[in-house]
């Protein structure tokens, strides 16, 4: 999500820190928002917290769709792009374990 937000707010377009951000519900989970990319937004923690579950009625539908269109779609690629290479790394590690188990007399194991 911090990359997916370029490190900035999406309420005030500020640069957040990582020790400042937090990743905050757009339409709050106590108001039917839902756990997923097109619900999630970049925030410092202070405006999170001084925000609450309050939703503003005359903006949401146009923050909701600059979350769908450009936000949502940007994390998602990120985060696909790094669990394929946890994968990448997990099937490549399986495979020396495997070659050392086939091999461990060969090797004095």
């Amino acid at each position: 999500m911090y990359l997916a937000y370029k490190r900035k707010c999406f309420f005030t377009g500020r640069p957040v820190a990582r020790e400042e951000m937090v990743i905050d519900h757009l339409i709050p989970v106590s108001k039917n928002g839902k756990d997923c990319f097109e619900n999630y937004v970049l925030t410092f923690k202070d405006l999170n917290i001084g925000k609450s579950n309050k939703i503003d009625e005359n903006q949401i539908d146009g923050m909701k769709y600059i979350v769908e269109l450009v936000y949502a779609p940007r994390a998602k690629k990120i985060y696909e792009k790094l669990a394929g290479e946890d994968i990448e790394e997990a099937k490549h590690a399986k495979e020396k374990l495997n070659w050392i188990n086939k091999h461990k007399e060969d090797l004095g194991l």
